[in-house]
């Protein structure tokens, strides 16, 4: 008999997974560059800007705080809520931001 395949999801476990959101959120100014996002302005908690997940406007609708003890990762849209739909953590900010860049999500499709 042969064994199923492990998936990429089945793969990691809750440890796991929360070490690689702590390692990508300790390097949130390289992970900006990488995913092309620019014009988020450092604060004493968070990087705040326009929301690169829906494509906003709003010069501080959009906040991913580098600083804190459980904080470190998450995010906030608050313009379009874009965090209801992409899990408010830096994966999810991640996924949010692909999604965008080369799917063309944004959020308008949620709301009709």
């Amino acid at each position: 008999m042969n064994k199923p395949k492990k998936t990429a999801q089945s793969s990691l476990n809750r440890d796991q997974v929360y070490v690689l959101e702590q390692k990508a959120a300790n390097k949130l100014e390289e992970l900006f560059e990488a995913l092309h996002i620019d014009g988020l302005k450092r604060n004493t908690k968070s990087f705040v800007g326009c929301c690169p997940i829906h494509g906003g406007d709003k010069a501080t609708a959009f906040n991913i705080f580098h600083n804190g003890h459980t904080s470190i990762g998450n995010w906030r849209c608050f313009t379009n809520n874009c965090h209801n739909t992409f899990q408010p953590t830096v994966l999810g900010f991640i996924r949010g931001v692909l999604s965008n860049q080369r799917l063309g999500w944004s959020g308008s499709q949620d709301k009709q």
